[in-house]
């Protein structure tokens, strides 16, 4: 760059400003060499404008005005330049490089990654785009649809609200086959007490939780669970495989209540049993066998009876029958008997009933004030029932 003389300047001594006339220090560059009238050099610091530059330094001459001056460019603008120039190569230059033949083209075919066109037209030619890459929306008609935002987008699409459900197990969320709705399997659990959300389950023998049959292959089975929207209530049914028995139970205030079996036509008459006094079987039990017939219930009671028993001569004023339970008792609270038949006259009966009872057996007796004889014996037979508990 040439040496700036033109026009005179305006110094003050101990003043860092220089104010020219008729001068272009926009030429001028920051670092370059103010020769003032005193014949010092002083460094630019600044180039305010056309007319006005700052000095690195006080200027240290006379206050003077009209005066002639040098602006003398420094010698490492070339440096700059070839530090730049190797920095930009070192930088750029394989990126350039890799650019190859394409660098030769006005206009970049799409053989070299161009589009091939000088012109959005020729541009979009040249790719293969159809008249939908210049839709500002793209209509339905033409694969698009037809809306801006979301809502729109679905309107044109004919999409109701499901389609910004979210699939899961969630308040308001959209269920999939197999999310706990209609179509599923039950989900295998390792434990009942855990279980905080709405689903179908299944148990097998390794499931903590299960009313009966916990640790045992009796342990399998399948129900539900029904979560409140307050966590701490909730509500299962378990039904056992191969058998009617099924159970209920609630969560209250996060404790699980005790399971509670659910009776039905199918499951109240069957084999009744119990653990701690709580019935764990059938409602009602009933059998019968050579000693007579015998009905145990869910609580503990016990009926048991036998008819037409035939009586034994004893003794001149004892006709009885010595009966054994069918089943024996744990407690009993009477044994009473009736006689079908019996003589008249002299031999009128007196009493009925029944003595020597036991848990296992008891002896019904007719009594009479008359005079019994083994012939008699055969004319007389028992109804006898017994009533007491087979457990407690």
């Amino acid at each position: 760059m040439a040496w700036l003389r033109a026009g005179t300047v305006a110094v003050t001594s101990g003043s860092t400003t220089v104010t020219g006339t008729g001068t272009n220090f926009a030429a001028a560059r920051i670092g370059d060499a103010f020769i003032g009238p005193d014949g010092r050099s002083y460094e630019l610091a600044n180039v305010a404008s056309a007319t006005v530059i700052l000095l690195g330094s006080p200027y240290l001459g006379s206050t003077v005005s009209g005066a002639s001056y040098v602006i003398m460019p420094v010698n490492g603008y070339q440096k700059v330049l070839a530090d730049t120039v190797r920095d930009w190569t070192n930088l750029y230059g394989p990126k350039m490089a890799a650019l190859g033949t394409t660098g030769n083209y006005d206009t970049l075919p799409v053989s070299k990654g161009g589009t091939g066109g000088a012109n959005q037209a020729d541009a979009r030619a040249g790719l293969g785009l159809g008249a939908v890459a210049i839709e500002s929306t793209v209509p339905v008609a033409k694969g698009g649809t037809g809306g801006t935002d979301q809502a729109t987008a679905r309107a044109g699409l004919g999409l109701g609200t499901a389609a910004v459900l979210n699939t899961g197990s969630a308040v308001g969320s959209a269920l999939r086959v197999g999310d706990f709705g209609l179509g599923s399997s039950g989900v295998s659990v390792a434990s009942l007490n855990n279980i905080t959300t709405n689903m179908d389950f299944t148990t097998n023998g390794a499931t903590t939780g299960v009313p009966v049959g916990q640790g045992t292959a009796d342990g399998q089975g399948m129900g539900f669970h029904l979560q409140h929207d307050n966590p701490a209530f909730a509500y299962q049914k378990w039904t056992q495989l191969g058998t009617w028995r099924t159970f209920e139970r609630s969560k209250n205030n996060n404790t699980w209540l005790a399971w509670a079996e659910m009776y039905h036509s199918r499951s109240a008459v069957g084999t009744v049993s119990q653990a701690a006094g709580v019935p764990t079987g059938a409602l009602i039990e009933k059998g019968i066998n050579s000693n007579g017939y015998y009905l145990k219930f869910a609580d503990g009671t016990m009926i048991c009876g036998a008819e037409g028993r035939p009586g034994t001569f004893d003794n001149a004023t004892n006709i009885n029958y010595p009966w054994t339970y069918p089943i024996p008792f744990t407690s009993l609270y009477f044994v009473n008997a009736n006689i079908l038949g019996g003589k008249g006259g002299e031999k009128v009966i007196s009493t009925v009933s029944c003595y020597s009872r036991t848990l296992t057996s008891a002896i019904a007796a007719a009594l009479s004030t008359g005079v019994f004889t083994a012939a008699d014996a055969s004319s007389i037979s028992f109804d006898v029932f017994a009533f007491g508990r087979w457990y407690g």
